[in-house]
């Protein structure tokens, strides 16, 4: 409280630009209390340097909580941005949910807030599937994949190697439980960028162009899915109006 005073009466000399997490969580909570994000906005932009330098090394961690409810309570856009999607790539559901459960320091975090975060991971782990049952279901007919000479077994090479290069790394078949509460997003997106593709064109004619296009034509879809996690769409004008997120 003593920091919150020194900066209404303009004591900003006597309050302290480095705070260390628990210290900022405490004086988060008291501005976030009171409505005082407009009083403390100016310490708070030398504040979020400190949370950009120190605190987003030990990401992922226990401490998510508390740093996204900081960013939160201070309105600090950059890092609310990255926090919220930290929260989404690299937590797993119920990782999250055992973090907040455990969260012992009253952080008011909006449930909109984290209504949202859950939603875009599911919707994360529904892009990843759809895309693979487009690839494997669609390409069993070769409507999804089409060889530059038309040769069909080249096709099916391509079909087969994706296919053995995705069960290898464990993405295909898809898990019963397509929401996947004990999963990481990063993990499976790091899995889909290594996916490996032969086609009989590069592996019979040495024409890595065929090779280069059948990868490219599959990374591209994949591409798709990042867009789930844009990070404009954690913007702080979102979540201070007081409309729920729908799922």
């Amino acid at each position: 409280m003593k920091i919150i005073l020194d900066i209404i009466h303009g004591r900003t000399r006597d309050v302290p630009r480095d705070l260390s997490l628990p210290e900022l969580v405490e004086v988060a909570i008291l501005v976030e209390k009171y409505d005082m994000q407009e009083v403390t906005s100016e310490m708070a932009k030398e504040w979020e340097k400190v949370l950009q330098r120190e605190v987003r090394n030990d990401v992922p961690g226990p401490n998510i909580a508390s740093e996204l409810f900081i960013s939160w309570a201070f309105r600090m856009e950059d890092n609310f941005r990255w926090y919220s999607t930290s929260a989404v790539i690299d937590y797993s559901e119920k990782e999250f949910e055992r973090i907040l459960e455990n969260n012992s320091e009253g952080l008011a975090i909006p449930g909109r807030i984290l209504q949202f975060i859950g939603s875009k991971r599911r919707s994360g782990f529904k892009a990843i599937f759809n895309t693979l049952k487009y690839w494997f279901n669609g390409a069993a007919s070769f409507d999804n994949i089409q060889c530059a000479r038309g040769d069909q077994n080249c096709e099916a090479m391509f079909l087969g190697t994706l296919l053995r290069s995705a069960c290898r790394l464990g993405v295909w078949p898809p898990p019963q439980d397509e929401l996947c509460p004990n999963a990481y997003l990063v993990e499976w997106l790091t899995k889909l960028r290594r996916l490996e593709i032969k086609t009989l064109c590069h592996l019979t004619r040495g024409d890595a162009r065929e090779n280069r296009a059948a990868t490219k034509a599959v990374m591209e879809t994949l591409a798709d899915i990042n867009l789930v996690f844009e990070e404009s769409e954690f913007e702080l004008e979102f979540f201070e109006l007081p409309s729920e997120v729908e799922e």
